[in-house]
């Protein structure tokens, strides 16, 4: 679909008009930030040491192996599979007796199946993955235990029903609350997964809204560019009829220019977009992505849950509600904070 005659939702997409018409709101107040008074950032210098990927047995679930095996071909990251079960999943309440012997052999079956895939992965790839078990009740506790040292985690999502679907987004909901590294969020399939596929990253989508929160995934998505050879793009939503009160400066349009200078410097090729539309940014983000055949998007997230989250809503939410392309999530709760993203004059 070409968004740009599609006049029908009223979206057009605009590689920075010669004249800039601010939208009246918000984000009008200060002044524009000059090339020098941007942000100044650290070069991209850390490495992806350490890739988890979590699985539950399910084909779905492994569909974010993939995604991760070519992450480490590139960068020469190890590989953890870590799976978590409670024992009490699998004790029959009428055969106690044999209560023992059932945990036993189901612990095993799921040794064996983290196993397998590790092997599967060394015949393809010669990496000897690490794999971890962990037998809790808390689901997300151990989650964030078996990913303490990695610099990555990756999931595969699913098709549930409803109920399945409520408790797979709560949990992701919490892990991404809940860790300090990215978190990369895949489609899965119930077909059976080909770990000598090579999927595509070298289009990533970075929306920008001129806040610190919103670059705060700038590192790692420059990272992921790096490893694949490909590029950037800084997108920024304008709407057409009213500002939406995200934009911290009076003209996205050298804020971004200064972004993408920035990335460039850091030899990592980035272009700069703004997207004028008539929907929401979370919308307008995702029909930008399916029809310039984005192969990530990167977005930044406060961490945020509960009321907070439900009065504010979330782009995050949303992509990974209505699109397949992955997601790359990073949890920024204090990104004032954070020395690397303060401004300077």
């Amino acid at each position: 679909m070409n968004v740009e005659n599609n006049t029908a939702v009223g979206i057009a997409v605009n590689a920075f008009r010669s004249t800039w018409l601010p939208v009246p709101g918000r984000y009008q107040r200060g002044t524009d930030p000059a090339p020098s008074q941007t942000l100044q950032r650290r070069p991209w210098e850390k490495d992806i040491r350490t890739i988890v990927v979590l699985l539950d047995g399910s084909a779905h679930a492994e569909h974010a192996l993939p995604h991760a095996l070519a992450i480490a071909r590139k960068s020469g990251a190890s590989l953890r599979l870590v799976r978590v079960y409670s024992h009490l999943d699998d004790i029959d309440p009428w055969q106690l007796s044999q209560a023992s012997a059932s945990l036993n052999s189901s612990k095993y079956e799921k040794k064996d199946y983290l196993a397998r895939i590790a092997r599967k992965i060394d015949r393809i790839d010669g990496l000897q993955p690490e794999t971890v078990l962990i037998d809790s009740f808390n689901t997300v506790d151990a989650l964030v235990n078996g990913a303490a040292g990695s610099d990555l985690v990756v999931i595969g999502s699913r098709r549930r029903r409803f109920a399945s679907r409520l408790w797979w987004n709560n949990t992701v909901d919490q892990l991404r609350r809940r860790l300090s590294i990215p978190l990369l969020l895949t489609s899965g399939y119930l077909a059976p997964v080909d770990l000598t596929a090579n999927p595509r990253s070298s289009r990533i989508l970075l929306p920008l809204n001129g806040s610190l929160l919103g670059q705060g995934v700038l590192d790692s998505a420059a990272q992921l560019s790096r490893y694949s050879g490909g590029s950037l793009t800084l997108l920024n939503v304008q709407n057409e009829q009213w500002s939406l009160g995200l934009f911290d400066h009076t003209n996205p349009r050298s804020y971004l220019l200064s972004v993408s200078q920035q990335l460039h410097e850091q030899g990592i090729a980035a272009e700069a977009q703004i997207f004028t539309t008539s929907r929401d940014p979370g919308q307008a983000i995702a029909t930008y992505a399916v029809s310039h055949d984005v192969d990530l998007i990167a977005i930044a997230t406060r961490g945020d849950g509960g009321l907070s989250r439900l009065v504010r809503g979330s782009v995050a939410d949303y992509l990974l509600r209505h699109t397949k392309i992955p997601v790359l999530l990073q949890n920024i709760p204090d990104a004032a904070k954070r020395p690397e993203l303060t401004r300077v004059s």
